[in-house]
C-alpha cells in the first residue's frame, strides 16, 4: 500500500512519525510505501484563500498521481484539509483522503481557558473551528506567515522561543490551561511553549490521525 503526507512544509512530520511510530508497536506486518510531499514553493497556506489552495491541493495530488499509485493520501495540513478535503474526494473517488482537524473538542471538554493556534485560513474557511465560537472559554490565535517561519528556522531554537514568546506573550495573564496546535507546522513549537507555560496541555492529532490512517489499512 502507497501512502503520500502532504502539508505546505515540515508541519505534516508529526503526523508521519506518529504513523511509523503506530505501525512498529503494531503486532502484525505492513507492506508499505511512505511518501512526504512538503510544496515549499507556495508555503504558507495560511495565508491563501480558499479556492486558491483547493486549486492547488488538487495540481498536486494529480501531480503526484501521475508518478505514483497512491491508495491513500493524508492531508497532515489543517489548512489544506479545511479547504479541500471535500473536492478531492470527489475529484479522485478511488483514492482515499485521511485530514487533520485541531484537537478542540478535547480541550473544550475540560471547560477550561483555552488558546487555539491556527493558520488564518483554518480560522475562517474550518465549519469545525467556527463552530466554537461562541464558547466563552476559547481563544483563538490565527497567524498568517508563522508556518513559513518554521520552516525557514527549524533548527533555530533561539529564533522559535522569540518567536512563541511573542506569540503567547498577550495570553500570559489569561489563566490558560490549555493550548491547541491546530496547524501541524505549530508542534515544532510545542517545547517552547511548555517552557512559557508549564503546566499547560497541548492537544494535537497527530497520533488520533494516525490511528484512523491504520484502521483504513485494515479495512
Amino acid at each position: 500500500m502507497n501512502i503520500c503526507f502532504m502539508d505546505s512544509g515540515v508541519g505534516g512530520y508529526a503526523t508521519y512519525l506518529a504513523f511509523c511510530a503506530l505501525v512498529a508497536k503494531n503486532n502484525r506486518k505492513f507492506d508499505l510505501n511512505l511518501l512526504y510531499f512538503a510544496d515549499f514553493f507556495h508555503s504558507p497556506y495560511g495565508s491563501k484563500s480558499r479556492s486558491e489552495i483547493c486549486d492547488l491541493m488538487c495540481r498536486n495530488v494529480e501531480k503526484i498521481l501521475k508518478t505514483y499509485s497512491i491508495d491513500i493520501f493524508v492531508l497532515a495540513c489543517n489548512t489544506a484539509t479545511a479547504c479541500a478535503i471535500k473536492t478531492l474526494r470527489a475529484r479522485f473517488p478511488s483514492v482515499k483522503f485521511v485530514g487533520v482537524e485541531p484537537a478542540i473538542k478535547q480541550a473544550a471538554a475540560t471547560s477550561e481557558n483555552t488558546l487555539v493556534l491556527t493558520t488564518t485560513a483554518t480560522y475562517y474557511y474550518s465549519s469545525y473551528v467556527r463552530s466554537y465560537l461562541d464558547n466563552d472559554k476559547i481563544y483563538f490565535l490565527p497567524l498568517t506567515s508563522i508556518a513559513r517561519d518554521i520552516d525557514t528556522h527549524i533548527n533555530d531554537a533561539e529564533f522559535l522561543l522569540h518567536l512563541t514568546h511573542q506569540l503567547l506573550a498577550p495570553y500570559l495573564c489569561h489563566n490558560i490551561k490549555n493550548v491547541v496546535l491546530g496547524c501541524t507546522h505549530y508542534n515544532f513549537l510545542a517545547p517552547h511553549i511548555l517552557s512559557l507555560l508549564p503546566a499547560v496541555r497541548l492537544y494535537e492529532p497527530s497520533r488520533a490521525v494516525a490511528r484512523q490512517i491504520l484502521s483504513l489499512i485494515h479495512n
